[in-house]
């Protein structure tokens, strides 16, 4: 096998063929990458003879000062690798990384097979199975029917509590400006305090909506009152999406507004003929942070789907080695600190 270098137009060809392409290796998300201060490194395809059996997209990133390179949700195979595909593709990027930019410290991509040269992500949460809201049915009442029992009976509470309720709303709000978006990450940092995260900051937002544009980046919200309080930054690439970026007050528990927010979603969707709505991640063996949401989560499919794990891949391993421990230090030193304030 070889790895060729290819260009934008000859990526979105070879990607036309691939169901649920992620939208991270796409040309819209590099534009999107290059106002956030980010540049795609290159663009690969893996050939066998004249076969393409994968595509990969290279974005470059920092952590404390070096480079790394980052296939988001990439590579991806036309057809299921085997471990010995995949550690050749490995094998050939890194060849190719190390004789055009030395500064590359690793590599982060997505295997389904661990290997002697994977190591587990630096400062990032990866999950390898996620939740895929079945829209194929186009209706609202069809996606309530393709719901596990606990999903249906939680539509049931939902129309429960609205029925009668005139001041609960849904409402797509694609299109805002900057300005009037600072209400919804208003919301956003309500809940990062809440359940313990850092938010983004705002224009990372705002620069998804606006660049991305209404083919492919959607808010859609839940209101009591005029007043919103929980949102779902959507992303929408051909026939599927994903439920990107989220957000709630504590307020919208009153009419379950999760679960209303995403009925909604699901059903305007599903009548523009949008497949699945994927949740973007649960719990598993390698993730169990995972399994509050994935409770949740759960009763929306039947099953979960498994993805490919995100995996670091050294290419100056000594250095990458350093990073490593040095990350881990400051992770043990930070809640050491924290146990001593709390005392």
């Amino acid at each position: 096998m070889e790895l060729v270098q290819i260009s934008d137009s000859e990526l979105k060809q070879l990607a036309s063929g691939i169901d649920r392409y992620p939208i991270e290796q796409t040309e819209v998300w590099g534009t999107y990458n290059q106002k956030l201060g980010r540049k795609v490194w290159g663009r690969f395809a893996l050939k066998s003879g004249k076969k393409t059996k994968a595509v990969i997209v290279l974005t470059e990133y920092s952590v404390r000062g070096f480079k790394y390179l980052w296939a988001k949700n990439g590579p991806v195979w036309f057809k299921s690798p085997s471990p010995a595909d995949e550690a050749e593709l490995r094998e050939l990027l890194l060849v190719e990384v190390k004789k055009r930019d030395k500064k590359v410290i690793f590599v982060r991509l997505h295997a389904t097979y661990e290997a002697e040269d994977t190591h587990r992500v630096l400062q990032y949460l990866p999950y390898d199975k996620t939740v895929l809201v079945d829209l194929s049915s186009g209706t609202a009442q069809g996606i309530v029917d393709a719901l596990p029992t606990e999903g249906r009976r939680a539509i049931r509470r939902v129309n429960k509590r609205i029925e009668g309720r005139d001041d609960v709303q849904f409402r797509e709000v694609t299109g805002l400006s900057e300005q009037e978006f600072a209400k919804y990450y208003k919301i956003m940092q309500i809940t990062a305090q809440r359940d313990g995260f850092r938010p983004h900051p705002m224009k990372v937002y705002t620069d998804m909506l606006s660049i991305l544009g209404p083919e492919h980046a959607r808010l859609f919200a839940v209101f009591i009152d005029d007043k919103p309080v929980c949102w779902d930054l959507v992303v929408v690439n051909g026939k599927h999406s994903w439920a990107y970026y989220g957000a709630s007050l504590p307020e919208a528990h009153d009419v379950l507004g999760a679960d209303l927010l995403d009925l909604r979603t699901c059903q305007t969707l599903a009548a523009e003929g949008v497949k699945t709505f994927d949740l973007m991640g649960t719990d598993s063996s390698r993730c169990p942070e995972l399994y509050g949401v994935g409770q949740y989560k759960k009763r929306w499919a039947h099953h979960r789907t498994e993805l490919p794990w995100a995996w670091d891949v050294p290419v100056n391993k000594p250095v990458y080695l350093a990073l490593k421990h040095a990350l881990v230090s400051k992770r043990v030193l930070s809640g050491a600190l924290q146990k001593i304030a709390k005392k």
